[in-house]
């Protein structure tokens, strides 16, 4: 099975990728697509070829035009695969879920981690069922139509689902989301979707400022996965 996980990456050598790399590495092929607006470019491609990973440049940045960026990346990494499997820099698998890849496309269930060992369960941060990767074999001359929204316009083609239904894979085979596990960096987000408000609806506006509720609902997993990212020092 040809598995390749894509993903973009600016300023990101040294937050989580380099706990991410070897993990991605032993479940497929990883294609990395370097933001044009990276501060430290050299340091990202070290990284990257010491874990023989396949990466690209953009020329823009997906702060400016989110749907863009990933139009570029999808277009590179789908080309000749098999599956495509869609990472953000802060998203570690719980476990090896090559063996749930069927038909032609899964949706992941991703914890929102709050802390390093907790995830976040309220009205507004749940577990859900709806990362989804794909299987384009048979789509390789597809024409793929993408949200022209600047930001939050999807990770993956607006007409993805023509592929087919897709199955929810198990919990050990989830994703783990780190992108707010600790208050530095749920600082961080919340500043960014500030500084794009015209660009959000209300309901995602208010959703932005609950990242900041102090004292959420917080639990352990239910499962033990294989893998986990490490806090100390990520800001």
């Amino acid at each position: 099975m040809n598995v390749r996980i894509a993903t973009l990456v600016k300023d990101e050598a040294d937050r989580f990728l380099p706990q991410l790399l070897p993990v991605w590495r032993e479940l497929g092929e990883v294609f990395c697509q370097i933001d044009g607006a990276t501060a430290d470019i050299p340091a990202h491609i070290a990284l990257l070829e010491k874990h023989d990973c396949k990466y690209t440049f953009y020329d823009g940045t997906m702060e400016d035009c989110e749907w863009a960026a990933r139009k570029h990346l999808w277009d590179w990494v789908s080309q000749g695969a098999e599956w495509v499997v869609h990472m953000d820099a802060d998203h570690m698998p719980a476990g090896d879920f090559r063996p749930q890849l069927k038909g032609n496309a899964v949706n992941f269930r991703v914890y929102d981690m709050w802390s390093e060992q907790e995830y976040r369960q309220d009205a507004w941060w749940r577990v859900r069922p709806w990362w989804l990767a794909i299987n384009v074999e048979h789509y390789q001359d597809y024409e793929w139509h993408w949200s022209t929204r600047g930001w939050h316009s999807g990770h993956l083609p607006l007409n993805a689902s023509d592929v087919g239904p897709a199955w929810d894979i198990p919990r050990e085979a989830s994703l783990l989301h780190y992108g707010y596990a600790n208050s530095t960096l749920r600082a961080r987000h919340h500043a960014a979707y500030m500084a794009r408000q015209e660009m959000l609806t209300d309901k995602e506006i208010f959703h932005a400022h609950t990242i900041m509720t102090e004292k959420p609902p917080m639990y352990p997993l239910p499962f033990e996965p294989k893998w986990r990212l490490e806090l100390d020092g990520i800001k």
